[in-house]
């Protein structure tokens, strides 16, 4: 879904601090956040993965100023990032910002990426 609207050259991370708080962490539209879950599948994707961490979304600050997670549970929904991270592992989570996300990700994007997230 990301790839079709951010060419592939542009998918470049930037190092964000682990946060095993969220008070640490200031959530941007379009970060890419990872947990450790606690679901009977973690063990599983973290093996075939080869990585610690074993769930991701995306996070959306929304007009109120309250952060969100568009996650793929069963439905993908929009879920309140409090609540994201007190369903991980020790409530640890790691957030990635990509490379000049202030203009990689214009307002149009981040519209097309909530839209496709919603649908």
């Amino acid at each position: 879904m990301i790839c079709r609207l951010i060419p592939p050259a542009l998918l470049v991370l930037v190092c964000l601090p682990a946060c095993s708080a969220i008070g640490d962490y200031q959530p941007h539209d379009g970060d890419v956040i990872f947990q450790t879950s606690r679901s009977s599948q973690s063990l599983a994707i973290q093996l075939a993965t080869k990585s610690p961490y074993s769930h991701m979304g995306i996070v959306y600050v929304g007009r109120d100023g309250q952060a969100s997670v568009f996650e793929a549970v069963q439905p993908v929904k929009l879920t309140p990032l409090v609540e994201w991270v007190a369903r991980g592992e020790g409530r640890h989570f790691v957030a990635r910002r990509l490379v000049n996300s202030d203009t990689v990700l214009t307002p149009e994007k981040l519209t097309k990426m909530k839209e496709v997230g919603q649908s």
